[in-house]
């Protein structure tokens, strides 16, 4: 039995570090109406533009774990030592015919499928490691051996999803968001 019997989808944006998952799902933002974005909890520390409650929310790890046993996650998962959640709350925006955008790892993804969850899930990725690389270090992230790590891992898990998207350019991704997002409704 698929849950989320309504008219309003949900779209799973899953890829490795430094695949483009902020871009496209921003993009997607800004050029469809009626689509929101599900926001993910986390207790690692807002980059540079990151705004609480809007791109993440921010909570301590003494604040996570409460949720974990108050049972408040569909999902949860730990990435380079932070914590990350999706809410069981995340996604009743489909219920209202609203579509409903989540940048998610695969791990997270594959548990929102087999729970029985409905979603379009996408997968960004780069055509090879080189271009991970050099947009992690462009990125400033300090922990690019972990990063690279969890790269080789989840580039593994690229066949699992309905869409696989090479993202080597910005302008390139844009244009397969573009059909994608066409064929939604």
């Amino acid at each position: 039995m698929k849950l989320f019997m309504s008219k309003g989808k949900l779209i799973l944006i899953i890829g490795p570090t430094c695949s483009g998952k902020t871009v496209i799902t921003n993009y997607i933002l800004q050029n469809r109406k009626n689509t929101f974005r599900a926001i993910s909890y986390t207790t690692r520390s807002p980059r540079v533009n990151e705004k609480n409650n809007i791109d993440y929310f921010f909570v301590s790890k003494d604040k996570f774990n409460d949720m974990i046993n108050n049972n408040e996650f569909i999902e949860y998962t730990e990435v380079h030592g932070n914590l990350y959640g999706t809410t069981k709350d995340s996604f009743n925006l489909v219920n209202e015919n609203k579509d409903v955008i989540k940048i998610i790892d695969y791990k997270g993804a594959l548990k929102i499928i087999d729970l029985g969850i409905k979603c379009i899930s996408i997968f960004l990725c780069p055509r090879n490691k080189d271009i991970a690389i050099k947009r992690i270090k462009e990125r400033g992230d300090k922990d690019v051996i972990s990063r690279l790590k969890s790269f080789d891992d989840e580039i593994l898990h690229k066949n699992d999803f309905d869409y696989l998207i090479y993202n080597d350019d910005s302008e390139d991704i844009v244009s397969l968001a573009d059909k994608i997002i066409k064929n939604l409704h």
